[in-house]
């Protein structure tokens, strides 16, 4: 079964607070602590469209709103 796309926010990344990030839903970090799912999305190209916005996805998977 294929995973789902996420938009994540990370509470602490390197010492960056609130960070956003696209994340697969079979993420082992998923769930814990340091990360809160903010909404479910489906990626086209490099577009994370959710309910929340749509927003570019960065190599390193961090997204900004477009």
């Amino acid at each position: 079964m294929r995973a789902t796309k996420l938009l994540v926010k990370a509470n602490d990344y390197n010492g960056h607070k609130n960070v956003l990030f696209m994340m697969k839903s079979d993420d082992f970090r998923v769930g814990t602590d340091n990360y809160t799912v903010l909404a479910k999305g489906k990626l086209s190209k490099n577009v994370l469209k959710t309910t929340k916005g749509d927003y570019t996805v960065f190599s390193d998977w961090s997204v900004k709103k477009l």
